[in-house]
């Protein structure tokens, strides 16, 4: 009899979190678990809610206004009463979210899952809060070896319930969407660099920038996909540095296989980064990365192996390693080589579905 698993967000956005939610949905043993997702009704977050329908999940949308809305506590623990629900399943998106669902849990007496998937410091009475709720949880899955290590070091009371599953990628689907002719990628004119992510402060984008001056190749062309905070600041950086013809801000794009597939570098700045999803995706778009040395990106991106790494905020060694990579097709054809066989091996979604599946069945025992 397969047990009932309810997914569970109080997120008022669609990210790298929510993306993950998906792909996990859509490959869990559907022979083992019956899946259902609770998520706010609020129109920001309709895409997470249609793309899990298409797992063949159940949605429920909650009827609140934002996360320190109280209707989550009471409408999750009908939800789980109704449903006979078996585990809740929290995907944590920021430190200080999803709070109810520990409450919930604990209430209706089922195990509790929650996945850090960006864990950091928060406020003192947030943080001792937070030790209490985390109490509740069954277990707690981090998706990275630099966050677990974080995790255990903020709360060191649940240390024996954290275990790493690193994030997974639907190899099969985002290769069916990379359209453009990927054999003679250089063709491109002018050459591209691509970077996709929120325009925000921890993003380390301003570098990026910075770096890209430091170049000065007119015939080289930057695109930053994103939105965020810090747009406004970026493109008046932009307009100062004299590169509005060469730096397009293209927003937040549905076609990202197809951006990357007719790129010719990848490159992530961030000054941390919890995991990077993006950096897998651009691996299979066979794209050559360049990638901060922080967070979870060294899980992904091992330097001189199959990209290279740079220290955040130093826009000198970000000029010098793009400028390495432009010039050097031998090493990028080795370094998309290299990157290929990591994700083929370590993070596609099966294997991240199976480690999953693994955690839930140990909540259930002990339970």
């Amino acid at each position: 009899m397969p047990k009932n698993i309810l997914f569970y967000t109080d997120t008022p956005i669609c990210g790298g979190a929510e993306r993950q939610m998906t792909i996990l949905a859509k490959f869990l043993d559907k022979q083992k678990y019956n899946l259902f997702l609770a998520c706010a009704k609020a129109k920001s977050v309709d895409d997470l809610a249609e793309k899990f329908e298409k797992t063949g999940s159940k949605i429920f949308r909650l009827n609140v206004i934002h996360k320190h809305d109280p209707r989550h506590y009471f409408q999750l623990k009908k939800i789980i009463r109704e449903n006979k629900i078996e585990i809740l399943h929290a995907h944590v998106w920021n430190p200080a979210s999803c709070r109810y669902a520990y409450l919930a849990s604990k209430s209706c007496k089922i195990p509790l899952v929650i996945t850090e998937h960006d864990p950091g410091e928060i406020s003192p009475l947030k943080t001792a809060f937070k030790k209490w709720l985390l109490k509740n949880a069954s277990k707690i899955i981090a998706i990275s070896e630099e966050n677990k290590k974080l995790l255990k070091a903020l709360y060191p009371h649940v240390a024996s319930k954290i275990s790493v599953v690193h994030n997974g990628i639907d190899i099969a689907e985002f290769e069916k969407k990379i359209t453009h002719a990927q054999s003679n990628p250089n063709q491109n004119n002018p050459k591209t660099i691509l970077t996709v992510a929120a325009l925000h402060p921890r993003k380390g984008l301003k570098y990026l920038i910075e770096a890209f001056s430091k170049i000065n190749d007119k015939n080289l062309q930057l695109q930053i996909v994103g939105e965020g905070p810090q747009k406004q600041e970026l493109q008046e950086l932009t307009r100062k540095l004299n590169l509005s013809e060469q730096v397009k801000f293209l927003g937040w794009r549905n076609d990202i296989p197809e951006l990357m597939a007719s790129a010719n570098m990848f490159v992530l700045p961030s000054l941390h980064e919890a995991f990077g999803l993006v950096l897998l995706e651009a691996i299979l778009a066979k794209l050559p990365i360049i990638a901060t040395n922080s967070g979870g990106i060294p899980e992904i991106i091992e330097n001189n192996k199959n990209g290279l790494l740079v220290p955040p905020k130093d826009a000198e060694t970000l000029a010098n390693t793009i400028k390495i990579l432009l010039e050097n097709d031998e090493l990028n054809k080795k370094f998309v080589q290299a990157g290929l066989e990591k994700v083929y091996e370590k993070f596609n979604a099966e294997t991240m579905a199976k480690k999953t599946e693994i955690i839930y069945d140990r909540a259930l025992s002990a339970n």
